[in-house]
């Protein structure tokens, strides 16, 4: 295994320098998949690069990539200044927070407000789209939060693998692993950034892998990073809003129609009493203040989303 930065930095340069072959020498076969990885991800000067394809001879240990390059030179040239420019923009804001958890919130909600999931070609596989054009999947999105969680100075990994569905159809997906305060946590910026159009949700937000281990599988070379991250700290903890009695949870919603809160978004936890969605919407439309609901929720994940619409008060002349 490559085993210091310096020569990962000789080789993201061979890459800049758009190098047809790369080689290196290296003790295992199984080292190479996670060192391209590296190389792939980790730099944010490697952004032009696409397949990396490799041979192994295990007599003399050396190892050769064959690197498929997207973008021409005169094209990377022009795109790396408007990327370098962009983050250093977003680094004035970020390290206006002394904390990394608010660091990693404030990467999250810009990420959520200003891309759009648009798979526009190899543009939304890489930090361009999301960066500069606003649009990305989960592969361009994943890039970018970690670009930017390396200019905050936040340690983080992106995990490549599939997303298992409540049909268990599998899909290729990317997230990030991040360390928070000495904690590492999970984090799926994509998923939060789909769910909904016009408000930020946090569904995916600092969770535990035990919380996603059957919807997640993480390809092998990078498994270690998925189950490093056996912290939890959510939302809902953050923000008081995680209920675990019924009672506790009415109480929350009446104090929230009451100062006509539009969005109430909360998570409940309980394996005993079950949340029913009917008498969930029966209980909040008995307000005589509400007119109608919009209501949505991720049961996996034991959270909700309830829109309100209040009654409009007549005023008598």
């Amino acid at each position: 295994m490559i085993d210091n930065s310096e020569s990962f930095k000789i080789l993201a340069k061979q890459l800049v320098n758009f190098d047809k072959v790369i080689e290196f020498k290296t003790s295992c076969e199984e080292n190479i998949k996670l060192i391209i990885d590296i190389l792939r991800y980790d730099y944010v000067v490697t952004f032009h690069v696409g397949t990396i394809t490799y041979r192994y001879d295990k007599d003399t240990q050396i190892a050769t990539l064959e690197p498929e390059y997207l973008f021409s030179k005169d094209e990377y040239n022009f795109l790396i200044d408007k990327i370098l420019n962009k983050l250093s923009s977003l680094k004035e804001e970020i390290i206006q927070f002394d904390d990394d958890l608010d660091k990693e919130k404030f990467i999250h909600d810009y990420l959520c407000k200003n891309v759009k999931y648009l798979d526009n070609g190899k543009e939304s596989h890489c930090i361009i789209g999301p960066l500069l054009n606003g649009y990305g999947v989960c592969e361009g999105i994943s890039k970018t939060a970690q670009a930017l969680f390396k200019i905050s100075n936040i340690e983080s990994h992106i995990i490549c693998g599939e997303h298992i569905d409540e049909h268990k159809a599998k899909t290729p997906h990317s997230w990030n692993a991040v360390k928070i305060n000495d904690k590492w946590y999970f984090l799926d910026i994509t998923f939060d950034n789909t769910i909904s159009d016009d408000f930020i949700r946090y569904d995916y937000f600092n969770l535990c892998v035990c919380d996603v281990y059957e919807s997640y599988v993480p390809e092998e070379y990078n498994k270690k990073y998925f189950y490093m991250c056996t912290n939890q700290l959510n939302y809902f903890e953050l923000t008081n809003t995680e209920f675990f009695k019924i009672k506790d949870l009415f109480m929350f919603i009446k104090k929230s129609i009451r100062t006509n809160t539009k969005i109430i978004y909360f998570k409940f936890v309980n394996r005993i009493e079950y949340l029913d969605k009917n008498v969930l919407n029966d209980y909040i439309l008995k307000n005589n203040k509400v007119s109608s609901i919009k209501y949505s929720s991720n049961e996996k994940l034991g959270i909700h989303y309830i829109d309100l619409n209040y009654k409009q008060r007549l005023i008598t002349l």
